[in-house]
């Protein structure tokens, strides 16, 4: 009986030896992949300041380009880590915001719900290159590391919209009958 319960005792310290291990190891990648992505993402800012000082190519009121361009990169252009290819195996690499959003320091969508979310977000406009996170971790944690690769210090990784009362004004008139 002593056997067994020493059995038991060495086997739950080995599995607790070997989870402590796995959630070090996956808190360690996850940092890796923060890194890789801010790294990525300051390559892209350096690069449309680059562009937006060149003359010729299509720029905007402020001088940036319209769009980024993955030949600007060779055959290494920048890849947002916290992602995954998608499932046909390519997500967008970049979303222009549309001229509604040229106001938006940040993307209405912050995380990439789906494979069809670019992996980056450009405001043309602005300047402005944005990494999305990904919608594997909470809420919570998703804002901690959007604000960390994106240099911003946001109070949500939901874009908070104002709320219209769509409700009909009513106009007080006078009785139909005297």
């Amino acid at each position: 009986m002593r056997r067994i319960v020493d059995i038991v005792a060495i086997l739950t310290l080995l599995a607790g030896g070997l989870g402590l291990g796995y959630w070090m190891l996956q808190a360690r990648s996850e940092e890796d992949h923060v890194a890789r992505t801010a790294a990525n993402l300051q390559r892209l800012d350096r690069e449309v300041q680059v562009r937006a000082g060149m003359t010729g190519g299509p720029a905007t009121r402020k001088g940036y380009p319209r769009t980024i361009d993955p030949e600007w990169f060779g055959d290494d252009p920048p890849r947002n880590a916290l992602l995954s290819a998608g499932l046909a195996g390519e997500r967008p690499w970049l979303e222009i915001a549309r001229e509604d959003q040229a106001d938006l320091s940040d993307p209405p969508a912050r995380i990439a719900l789906t494979s069809q979310d670019a992996a980056f977000w450009y405001n043309p406009a602005l300047g402005i290159v944005r990494a999305r996170v990904s919608s594997n971790v909470s809420d919570k944690r998703a804002l901690e590391i959007y604000n960390r690769v994106n240099g911003t210090s946001l109070s949500s990784i939901h874009r908070l919209v104002p709320v219209v009362d769509e409700a009909p004004a009513v106009e007080a008139s006078a009785p139909a009958h005297p």
